[in-house]
């Protein structure tokens, strides 16, 4: 069941406006659809139809930029119509399955399903294609972690063309549990207050506004997941002292959603750990220790540059990390964030998890930017608890201490909120605030 403030729709009049909706899908010759909206219902009803009528769904943020969305749509159009058609479709591999239910998912099911954008440190984007079985595995994996039953109701906190977003819709119409719609420019914590929901997705950002409020966890909210970004030790200790049930969480848009999942955390302990893997998630740490993830859920494909390449069932990651005696795993810094300043070697990894140590820091992104001199130089970007009283000179010093001299960013700015229905803020937005900020600098000392 989809729900709002407005309607209600149970399975049955759901499954009618899909019923309706694919009809007029299946007249249309286009292999695929590009859709650009918020959390909806209309939505839900737009993007069940087309995987009933077997095509692949594109979804892009509606602040997508139209250049960027006619080059994509140029890109496929001229991909299904070449003779490689048919590729995509049946790259899929024909193992991929699921139980629901004890039912199997038989292999008539559409192949591809959706595909979105991920864009990797060098801030060129990829289409992350992703087939039904994918989807299917990764939400009965998820389910049963979780144990969702049919009377919960998940709050649809993050938007459907990200892929936490767009996976909760599978995970709830698996299990018969209600979805209950956030709509763009409400307050968390009213719905929070109203909605009653059993289970959220959140991002650190997203937890920090109800913590900030002092608002204290609701009695029906059993599993709060925290992902998107790392979460530090201060913020995980206040939400759990307003006893919220956290459960932090590990995945990426290669790997449809989450991979690993916490216990609700009871106290803090360190280092923090996103838990152990779901079932059905091979989870190792390569020789040169970046995360390995052999699965179901590994992405079908990705177009890069208009071209496909269909992909296995395994995907090595750029994250760095470790498995505890216990299983956890502990997540480190990206591998391929080393950069050359000065002919050191500096990781922005290890720089943003330095800078996450310091009480007064909420969240952080260390990016890179050209220098003249040193080839390339850190900017950080902090977002402070307190930001009326932001501690630079205090952050500084103590980078100072705990970090070699060259590794010590040259700016440390204030980390402007994602634009709304964002996770994160763009890598785009980020350089052209440094670049500002560098050149400001350099005309005041000239």
């Amino acid at each position: 069941m989809g729900k709002d403030d407005s309607e209600n729709l149970t399975y049955g009049q759901l499954n009618e406006s899909v019923d309706r909706a694919e009809k007029l899908l299946q007249s249309a010759s286009d292999k695929f659809l590009i859709v650009q909206a918020w959390n909806s219902a209309p939505l839900i009803v737009q993007l069940f139809a087309a995987w009933r009528a077997n095509k692949l769904v594109v979804l892009l943020s509606p602040r997508t930029p139209s250049v960027t969305v006619r080059a994509i749509e140029n890109q496929l159009e001229a991909y299904f119509s070449s003779t490689e058609s048919d590729e995509l479709a049946e790259s899929s591999e024909s193992s991929g399955s699921a139980e629901t239910n004890g039912s199997r998912v038989e292999g008539s099911t559409p192949h591809r399903a959706s595909a979105m954008l991920t864009s990797g440190s060098s801030g060129q984007p990829k289409l992350i294609v992703h087939s039904t079985h994918n989807h299917l595995n990764s939400a009965v994996a998820c389910n049963q972690r979780l144990g969702i039953q049919g009377n919960d109701i998940w709050l649809w906190s993050l938007p459907a063309f990200h892929v936490g977003g767009l996976s909760i819709l599978r995970r709830c119409f698996l299990a018969g549990a209600a979805v209950h719609i956030f709509s763009k420019g409400e307050k968390l914590s009213t719905v929070l207050g109203t909605a009653a929901p059993t289970i959220i997705s959140l991002v650190p950002t997203q937890l920090q506004e109800l913590i900030s409020e002092g608002f204290r966890c609701p009695p029906d909210l059993r599993s709060v997941i925290v992902g998107g970004a790392p979460i530090t030790p201060q913020l995980l200790q206040d939400a759990i002292s307003l006893g919220y049930p956290i459960r932090t969480t590990y995945g990426l848009t290669e790997t449809s959603s989450m991979v690993t999942l916490s216990e609700p955390w009871m106290a803090l302990s360190e280092p923090i750990h996103a838990g152990k893997p779901l079932d059905g998630v091979d989870l190792s740490i390569s020789q040169e220790g970046r995360i390995h993830i052999q699965s179901d859920v590994v992405r079908m494909g990705e177009f890069v540059d208009g071209n496909y390449v269909p992909a296995t069932h395994s995907f090595t990651t750029q994250d760095t990390g470790a498995l505890s005696l216990e299983g956890h795993l502990v997540v480190g810094p990206r591998q391929d964030d080393v950069i050359i300043s000065g002919g050191e070697n500096i990781s922005l990894g290890l720089i943003e998890a330095t800078i996450l140590r310091h009480p007064a820091i909420l969240t952080c992104r260390v990016i890179a930017q050209p220098h003249v001199s040193y080839g390339f130089r850190p900017i950080a970007f902090v977002k402070w608890k307190r930001s009326k009283q932001p501690e630079v000179q205090s952050l500084t010093h103590f980078l100072e201490q705990e970090l070699d001299k060259i590794a010590v960013p040259d700016f440390i700015l204030e980390l402007p909120d994602p634009e709304e229905g964002f996770v994160k803020v763009s890598l785009a937005q980020l350089t052209e605030i440094a670049s500002k900020a560098i050149n400001t600098h350099a005309n005041h000392h000239s």
